[in-house]
């Protein structure tokens, strides 16, 4: 007869991760940018990678350009600092009427 527990943690599903704690097990940083680069087109904005001066200070952001938003990020920056920019930038637009998957919609919401 099996066992009712696994004894091999690996034979359990993992635990969803908790958005309003801020973890991201299960998703990789490069996944999460996929996703965000995927909504922000669905929203109508541009997103462009360029290699920043080298001194620049920021990681990029929301602009204009001939009356267009576009998200101009650091070809340069970290996994990490590319979704949040790409996070504070959708934040200023009003997705509540848009499907964000939970965990997307959380690190959105951080960066408001």
């Amino acid at each position: 007869m099996g066992a009712l527990f696994p004894s091999n943690r690996r034979d359990l599903p993992p635990f969803p991760p908790n958005p309003l704690s801020g973890e991201h097990r299960g998703v990789a940083p490069e996944q999460m940018l996929r996703e965000l680069e995927r909504l922000a087109r669905r929203m109508g904005l541009e997103v462009r990678f360029e290699a920043f001066d080298a001194r620049a200070s920021r990681r990029g952001g929301l602009c204009r350009l001939r009356g267009a938003p576009l998200v101009l990020i650091d070809a340069h920056a970290t996994t990490i600092d590319k979704v949040g920019v790409l996070c504070e930038a959708i934040a200023r637009f009003d997705v509540e009427v848009l499907y964000i998957p939970p965990l997307l919609r959380a690190r959105i919401s951080r960066s408001a």
